[in-house]
């Protein structure tokens, strides 16, 4: 968690996430059209959630991302 914050009745909590991740497309018969099995990307994302306190909703709303 990179910061919380609550502002009149709305809560945001900013994170911050890294994964490795491999990504590829294949076509229908699984041969690789684009990227790699074997190839590792490093990811970092922030992400930020939003929520009205005063509601009974207890979802939170992704209200901005960023790489």
């Amino acid at each position: 968690i990179v910061s919380a914050v609550l502002l009149d009745n709305y809560a945001t909590i900013v994170v911050k996430f890294y994964s490795q991740q491999i990504n590829y497309i294949t076509d229908k018969d699984g041969n690789i059209i684009e990227g790699k099995k074997e190839e590792i990307s490093k990811i970092n994302d922030v992400w930020a959630f939003k929520k009205d306190i005063n509601s009974n909703n207890p979802n939170w709303l992704v209200s901005a991302t960023s790489s």
